[in-house]
């Protein structure tokens, strides 16, 4: 199926993008905003802290497996060891901030009024969508032609969250990578517009795993973009009955422990 493409007959091409202030959040944004006319990075600021009713929407074992999780994870740094593998993999300069700092809008949500606000006065063509929460269809309809979606997994194999780490808990390394999509309210349910692999290299841990697959995802980004400025995008409609998604409440302490194993198996088969 051929995908929208840039009207010639009215004004120019407005790209603008929505995602988080993570530091994987920055590496795309500035990515994006260096190979492409970007006019505006609209960033969600809002503080989601852990709250004991979120962590046992999936019950109460999981909601006890994602307090341990949690506590785990403060035991031993993690949040620290995260933010150095992300440095260390995409580049402590493309993490540190915004490069485009003159066209970033912050807002808290980024389905928030004043989120609309932004986004309704900038009328863009197309909005550019990574690592936000789900972004509701209000917003997406203010993209003239249409929104994508980068996700760190391999759709429709891998869909929602965690998707890098899930195929190590299931054995199925080889199914790590990205996909870039068009943007719907369906979890990453939208036609496909390119996929790939991002295999594990010697010596990574579970945040260099992420951190490759966010620097793959983003040079696919930023082709798939181009071609949609070049009136040349295609897409393949995504067959939702293959694969799984996975929610959040799912992730709790168990699979944390059996992907860290898992990659410390494939570790020594991969010689590291």
């Amino acid at each position: 199926m051929t995908a929208p493409a840039p009207d010639p007959s009215t004004d120019a091409t407005r790209l603008v993008i929505l995602t988080g202030d993570g530091l994987e959040h920055r590496y795309v944004a500035n990515r994006l905003c260096a190979e492409l006319p970007v006019d505006a990075v609209i960033v969600d600021v809002a503080q989601r802290p852990l709250r004991l009713r979120r962590a046992f929407r999936g019950g109460v074992v999981r909601g006890f497996g994602r307090i341990a999780l949690f506590a785990f994870r403060k035991a031993v740094r993690d949040p620290q060891a995260r933010d150095r593998a992300l440095a260390e993999t995409l580049g402590g300069q493309m993490v540190a901030g915004f490069a485009a700092e003159d066209r970033v809008v912050r807002v808290d949500g980024i389905n928030s009024p004043e989120a609309h606000a932004a986004v309704s006065a900038l009328q863009p063509t197309a909005l550019l969508v990574y690592g936000t929460v789900i972004v509701r269809d209000e917003m997406l309809d203010r993209a003239r032609d249409l929104a994508f979606n980068l996700h760190t997994g391999m759709s429709p194999r891998y869909r929602g969250t965690d998707c890098t780490s899930w195929p190590l808990v299931n054995g199925e390394p080889e199914w790590i990578g990205v996909t870039v999509h068009e943007c719907k309210a369906a979890v990453d349910g939208g036609p496909i517009f390119d996929r790939a692999r991002s295999p594990v290299e010697p010596g990574d841990g579970v945040h260099e795993v992420f951190a490759r697959a966010v620097a793959e995802g983003a040079e696919r980004y930023v082709e798939v973009v181009r071609r949609y400025l070049r009136g040349e995008l295609e897409a393949q409609p995504q067959d939702l009955s293959v694969g799984t998604e996975y929610r959040g409440y799912q992730w709790t302490l168990l699979p944390e422990l059996r992907a860290r194993w898992a990659l410390a198996r494939l570790k020594r088969r991969l010689g590291a």
